[in-house]
């Protein structure tokens, strides 16, 4: 566990504190950090040696041996607090502000004091020095101390610190500021962001995890987990949860990936359920591990926001959880597409779980790719898939949350499925039986897509690559594999860099410490394989291929009722998820 110091002095303006305060409170509840807040009295002078004095004061609170110092004008992004510097003292450089005129960057000739990481029995004796000094030139632990002996680490990060600019900074130096963008990842859009500052006053901020009645009152036994991103289905998926779950213990929680949320709330709001707002849009996976890590529930299932469901189809979801608390379970998927919102309909497509293949036919595909099974028993499959699945709670933090470090979409399922077999888990496909109304990857750019939506395609899969333990040469040509395509060529350098940036270290550790490499999942899950050649159709990708031309019946083009419905389902291979 890490320790956040926060230090606030009176002069700053309340409405910044208030917005910047909800979301640290957010952030250290999700990570499972101590939050550690000092308010300086107002009879205290605004002077340096004050600010160390809270900071000292803060230090002999703290629990763990990690501490970071959080400023009270600074938003921090996702997965910040989870760091784990490689030096007693590490700072980071990359820091905008944010203006009335959009984000700046600050030229930092020392480092920021907003972005200090350190070991507690090392900043209290720095800042001790400091302290004794006569003139301090940079205020900031360790630089320009003589009494250091250490290192400093200067670290690099995919995702700048905020540092909200008003009247009472201490810096005032403007001729420092170079360049300046309209919006930011992963904060969107200076505009929306000094709107939410102002909207979200003591006075009148909504509560971002409203809570009420009935089931919420105790401790739920399960919680279902939708997230939601301009999803005009949702109030009709929650109904639907409500109408076949009579008789169940559960809570229903809506992660809003992105602002809009408010006219979905007032639609579903009801006692079972609570609802969120994550202020930068992260995308599924780290949406979803956010829920996670606010569910109470002992059993975890998770939807997405337009489906339908069958009758008793909780309990055979969660049959083989309950038996196995390392299984991750899914249900029969129904395709419901175009204007059809009847799972019940005669002559629908039924999917049963997935596979992954390494086969790229002709670079069709990229390696692990899922593709469906057609039938299937109940049993062990290799993947999840449909969007409707089921685990403990506590296995998924047993795991290492392999949601956490995702970015935008794709390969959600891929990374949990394989990450939970490398810990001693299975998956298993269920007689649950759901209805999914697929979506087009266009329709998905246009209602859910932000900057971070094409390069985390490949990325999730890269780092999925990354982390299984495997001989170097191999990884060498899955990368290959995954980077020729010309879509992710556009943006190689943003893949890359977030390859080099991820904060995986421990998930990864724990991954070698298994003692499995990617040649023993290979002799599981592809018995005939030709290891010198693993980019080639075994027997079993080349029969189920041969099936699935063999079945493929002609399109007759039936006129819709509204043209410009963009529901329509997602192509035979599952290739967009």
């Amino acid at each position: 566990m890490s320790s956040i110091i926060y230090c606030s002095t009176p002069n700053i303006n309340p409405k910044i504190k208030a917005f910047c305060l909800s979301r640290l409170r957010e952030q250290a509840a999700t990570g499972r950090h101590q939050l550690i807040i000092i308010e300086q009295d107002e009879s205290q002078p605004l002077h340096i040696n004050s600010y160390y004095k809270n900071i000292l004061k803060g230090l002999r609170k703290v629990k763990g041996n990690t501490v970071f110092i959080a400023e009270h004008d600074c938003l921090y992004p996702p997965g910040y607090f989870d760091q784990v510097p490689n030096q007693d003292i590490s700072y980071c450089k990359n820091v905008y502000y944010l203006t009335s005129t959009g984000y700046l960057q600050r030229k930092f000739s020392y480092a920021p004091f907003s972005t200090l990481i350190a070991n507690k029995h090392v900043l209290k004796e720095c800042i001790k020095r400091k302290m004794a000094m006569e003139a301090i030139r940079w205020y900031e632990p360790a630089i320009e101390d003589p009494g250091f002996k250490g290192e400093i680490e200067w670290r690099e990060q995919p995702y700048p610190v905020i540092d909200i600019r008003h009247d009472s900074n201490f810096t005032k130096n403007k001729q420092e500021f170079v360049g300046g963008v309209e919006s930011l990842e992963p904060y969107g859009s200076a505009k929306e962001l000094w709107k939410a500052i102002n909207d979200n006053t003591p006075a009148t901020a909504p509560n971002h995890v409203a809570v009420s009645g009935n089931a919420l009152e105790g401790r739920p036994d399960i919680s279902i987990i939708i997230t939601s991103r301009n999803e005009e289905l949702l109030s009709w998926t929650i109904d639907n949860i409500r109408r076949t779950s009579k008789g169940q213990n559960l809570e229903i929680i809506v992660a809003f990936d992105g602002w809009q949320a408010e006219r979905f709330v007032k639609q579903a709001a009801k006692a079972d359920s609570y609802f969120f707002t994550s202020y930068d849009p992260m995308g599924v996976g780290r949406s979803r591990d956010l829920a996670l890590c606010k569910a109470r529930g002992t059993y975890a299932i998770i939807i997405d926001a337009h489906m339908d469901f069958s009758e008793n189809w909780i309990d055979l979801l969660l049959e083989p959880v309950r038996k196995d608390d390392k299984a991750l379970s899914c249900s029969r998927s129904i395709v419901m597409s175009g204007e059809c919102l009847d799972m019940n309909k005669e002559g629908l497509t039924v999917r049963h779980g997935a596979r992954l293949p390494l086969s790229t036919e002709n670079r069709r595909r990229i390696p692990l790719d899922p593709v469906w099974h057609t039938e299937r028993p109940a049993g062990e499959i290799q993947c999840i898939l449909g969007a409707c699945y089921a685990f403990t709670r506590q296995r998924y933090l047993d795991i290492h949350r392999p949601w956490q470090y995702a970015v935008g979409w794709g390969s959600s399922e891929q990374v949990i499925s394989i990450i939970n077999w490398w810990f001693g888990g299975s998956c298993q496909l269920t007689d649950a039986v759901s209805g999914h109304l697929y979506r087009t990857q266009s329709d998905a750019m246009e209602r859910r897509s932000t900057n971070l939506t094409v390069p985390g395609m490949f990325y999730n899969r890269l780092r999925l690559f990354c982390l299984m333990p495997m001989d170097e040469a191999l990884r060498k040509q899955f990368i290959q594999a995954v980077m020729g395509r010309d879509d992710a060529i556009k943006c190689k350098d943003r893949i890359m860099s977030f390859i080099t940036l991820r904060p995986d270290g421990k998930l990864e550790r724990a991954m070698k410490e298994t003692g499995l490499t990617f040649e023993d999942y290979c002799k599981r899950w592809y018995p005939d394989i030709d290891m010198n050649n693993i980019f080639e159709e075994t027997q079993e990708d080349k029969a189920q291929r041969e099936e699935q031309i063999k079945n493929v019946q002609p399109v007759i083009q039936q006129p819709l009722i509204q043209p410009d419905n963009k529901f329509v389902s997602q192509d035979a291979d599952g290739r967009f998820i």
